[in-house]
């Protein structure tokens, strides 16, 4: 009789402890999936996305402080790291940064009243200097905020909660160009990196192996923390701040009191979903939305899109042909 799938629950249960470790990893193992389901098939792995989503984000409130922790340890399972190099203080420092680092707020008021009709929690990498963009040119007054002044900030009952995420994998390879390009073309940022004592860097820009070799540091490596040690003004949190998850921005909301209204799940076709996406979302400011498409009938302009987004230096083609 073949074993029982294990529940998200129990591998939670069973890992979560400090001192727990997770299987070696074996030549055969496809997925962060083998790590607790050894009857999987080809068609479902024998897992339950259902079960994951209940259990690590219940109630659409990420359980960072609990999982976290275990959800980097089964990612070095699935590359093959079976340590991490990171003494228990940082990783638990490294993993609450890239679940915690603050995103930015604009609050958008209608000039008529002068009330908030919108708050866009915005994420880099995510199209947001579009978004706020197109929400401006609907006629709305732009406040940006960062989390310490959104704390202090009184806002409209009525007003919208708005954001656009994308595909995690495709974020996250998103950042890593972005990253490696600044790294390549501004000299403040490449003698910052130079600081650090990590080994993506040993290998050439736009090589397949260089990529490898971040997800490594990134999930394992000390030398991130050495940099910071050295430098007050931009540590490793900012410096790798386009590659930090994007849940984050439901915790961060949680903590602040506020519900998501409703996000978009893509960019793919933010040029024509945003608007649409707005007036469904947001009653708030749907008559500047209908007024916006009386006068102008047009989708979302496109704007903002960064050089790095070119891949001039084939950055994210080597991000590519890894993942």
């Amino acid at each position: 009789m073949d074993p029982p799938v294990m529940s998200m629950h129990a591998v939670i249960e069973q890992l979560s402890s400090r001192n727990s470790s997770i299987p070696a990893v074996l030549p055969s193992s496809l997925s962060i999936v083998d790590a607790w389901s050894p009857n999987s098939n080809a068609e479902t792995g024998g897992f339950d996305w259902n079960d994951a989503k209940s259990c690590l984000c219940p109630n659409s409130s990420p359980r960072h402080s609990e999982f976290g922790l275990t959800l980097f340890k089964l990612a070095r399972y699935e590359i093959g790291l079976n340590i991490t190099g990171r003494n228990e203080t940082d990783e638990e420092e490294f993993v609450r940064t890239f679940f915690l680092f603050p995103p930015k707020f604009s609050i958008f008021r209608d000039p008529m009243h002068g009330n908030a009709s919108v708050i866009y929690v915005g994420d880099l990498k995510v199209a947001s200097h579009q978004i706020r963009h197109s929400l401006r040119a609907l006629g709305l007054r732009e406040e940006e905020l960062d989390l310490s002044s959104m704390k202090r900030k009184r806002t409209s009952p009525d007003a919208c909660v708005i954001t656009a995420v994308r595909d995690p994998v495709e974020h996250f390879l998103s950042g890593y160009s972005e990253h490696e390009y600044r790294t390549a073309m501004f000299a403040e940022t490449r003698g910052l990196v130079d600081e650090m004592r990590v080994r993506y860097k040993s290998h050439r820009y736009g090589e397949p192996r260089r990529f490898e070799q971040l997800v490594e540091d990134f999930l394992a490596d000390p030398g991130f923390f050495l940099f910071k040690k050295r430098s007050d003004e931009l540590d490793y949190t900012k410096l790798l701040r386009h590659m930090w998850g994007q849940s984050r921005i439901l915790t961060v909301l949680e903590g602040l009191g506020l519900n998501l209204t409703s996000y978009l799940p893509s960019i793919k076709n933010i040029t024509e979903e945003w608007y649409e996406f707005v007036l469904e979302s947001c009653p708030s400011a749907a008559e500047r939305v209908l007024e916006f498409r009386r006068r102008h009938n047009r989708p979302m302009e496109i704007s903002g899109q960064h050089e790095s987004s070119k891949d001039l230096f084939h950055f994210r083609r080597a991000a590519n042909a890894v993942w």
